[in-house]
């Protein structure tokens, strides 16, 4: 019975996000309202990233329900940057094009994780799993969109990647 909900949970999503991208000629405004249709159905939080045109990743919406907690992602995202060596994350689904997904445990984090602060703010943040998944217009990566679990203990995993990459791939198109 979950699974069928968020299976119409994602169908939905699609749905309307697929009506906002074609009425809107605003990009940036686009995907901020799409990632708005993702939190919460398809997950706790939701960001999307597009690549500018000298290789930098511009993160374009972040969204999550509890003001509290999108502070401090963006001061995450502020003081600690994604980094185009990361060995794994926005980056590498951007160099790949291939969907990524992962749980997250406190562990892996307090092992993987050796600046202090860092650390601190992602064990605050709670995460549990993620989707990153690329948006791409003929076979070029362009953007990710990355969908978060966290509060609500959902995890995010292989079916979860299917709902993920096709909202990513309307919104590149």
């Amino acid at each position: 019975m979950h699974e069928q909900r968020r299976a119409a949970d994602g169908l939905s999503v699609l749905a309307e996000a697929s009506a906002v991208l074609a009425s809107s000629v605003d990009i940036e405004a686009s995907m901020r309202v799409v990632a708005q249709l993702a939190v919460p159905r398809l997950g706790d939080w939701c960001s999307i990233d597009l690549l500018d045109p000298d290789g930098t990743l511009h993160r374009i919406a972040t969204v999550h329900s509890d003001p509290a907690q999108l502070a401090i992602a963006n001061e995450f995202n502020r003081r600690f940057p994604a980094a185009t060596t990361d060995p794994g994350g926005v980056y590498q689904v951007l160099r790949t094009g291939v969907v990524q997904a992962s749980a997250i445990t406190d562990d892996m984090i307090i092992a993987g994780v050796e600046h202090p602060e860092r650390r601190d703010m992602l064990l605050a943040l709670g995460l549990r799993s993620y989707v990153i998944a690329p948006m791409a217009i003929d076979g070029t990566v362009v953007g990710t969109l990355t969908i978060v679990s966290a509060e609500s203990g959902h995890f995010l995993g292989d079916a979860d990647s299917a709902r993920v990459q096709e909202p990513a791939q309307r919104a590149a198109l």
